[in-house]
């Protein structure tokens, strides 16, 4: 919802930017600490709000997190290090540090042995890989994440796990191809890929998987949905089909996904893709209809974190 003046005065209202350890035993009542009963996951997401709720939003976010993982540290709290890890890698993402945003990620790696084992330990591997290779590819080191990439084929995983987790590997794996292709200006393989990986999408959501639960408060790693995996692949399969100087497919292609399902489809980078073809591709009063039409569906379906940058309208 965007209310970021609201989720900075929760923080401060809730001291969970003073945290103690929770191993620590006190008599005393300290005004400036919450309470001992808060997760510290909730610590973490608040250090992590601190992105979007202040001036010097990285620095402090960053000291913030940084704070809390030398508490878990002193603790041996090796899944709330996993969660600090993966929040620092979000916000290095954000402020395009990539060079430690692929050390947060390479930290992770390295602690997930000590938490997981088995199929659970190599989707969790799998899902940083992704982000890895990612990241490389964002900076143009295409052949390093094709690397990175294909350690997600190096194992065979259980077909009978039906964790969401797990499914989704063999997904991921085509659409990767898919990025290094398109990455390498070799559109119509890209878009062979990205088919490979809708058909995986679609025979996978008609199983009924599940989501594996932490013990902890919110998921330690990553977990894509469905739907947005789905938007993700489309997404670029559109856009393959732009540089081949195919519009009307690459419009199709996004319409579809819309008329699908508009609350699981109709996102934000979605919206604002299409709007751009639509501007590309019509004059300007159709255009203008156009987007009018898929600000209605965004508004009939509740879609209100969808705002009007989006729609590329003024």
């Amino acid at each position: 919802l965007r209310r970021y003046t609201d989720l900075g005065r929760e923080v401060e209202c809730w001291s969970f930017l003073h945290p103690k350890n929770h191993n620590e035993s006190s008599s005393k009542i300290d005004s400036s600490s919450p309470p001992t009963w808060v997760p510290w996951s909730l610590h973490i997401l608040a250090a992590e709000a601190l992105q979007y709720t202040t001036e010097d939003s990285s620095k402090q976010c960053l000291d913030e997190l940084y704070a809390l993982r030398t508490i878990f540290l002193e603790t041996s709290n090796n899944p709330y290090i996993l969660a600090v890890d993966a929040s620092l890698s979000n916000v290095f993402q954000r402020i395009k540090d990539w060079r430690m945003a692929l050390d947060s990620l390479e930290n992770l790696l390295q602690i997930l042995p000590s938490v997981y084992s088995g199929d659970e330990l190599f989707a969790y591997q799998a899902e940083i890989w992704s982000r890895q290779g990612r990241i490389l590819l964002q900076v143009g080191a295409i052949q390093q994440a094709e690397q990175i990439f294909q350690r997600m084929e190096e194992e065979e995983i259980s077909t009978e796990n039906q964790d969401w987790m797990i499914l989704k590997i063999p997904i991921q794996v085509a659409l990767h191809k898919g990025m290094i292709q398109f990455a390498s200006q070799k559109y119509d393989k890209a878009i062979s890929h990205l088919r490979t990986a809708s058909k995986l999408l679609r025979s996978c959501q008609q199983k009924e998987y599940y989501y594996q639960m932490d013990n902890y408060v919110g998921p330690i790693v990553w977990r894509e949905s469905p739907q947005l995996l789905s938007t993700q692949v489309w997404n670029n399969m559109s856009l393959c089909s732009l540089y081949l100087c195919r519009m009307n497919d690459a419009i199709a292609t996004m319409e579809d996904l819309v008329r699908e399902d508009p609350t699981a489809y109709l996102t934000e980078r979605l919206a604002f893709n299409l709007c751009t073809l639509y501007e590309l591709g019509a004059d300007t009063a159709s255009s203008a209809r156009k987007k009018r039409v898929l600000q209605l569906v965004a508004k009939r379906f509740y879609l209100h974190d969808i705002g009007p940058e989006q729609f590329r309208v003024n």
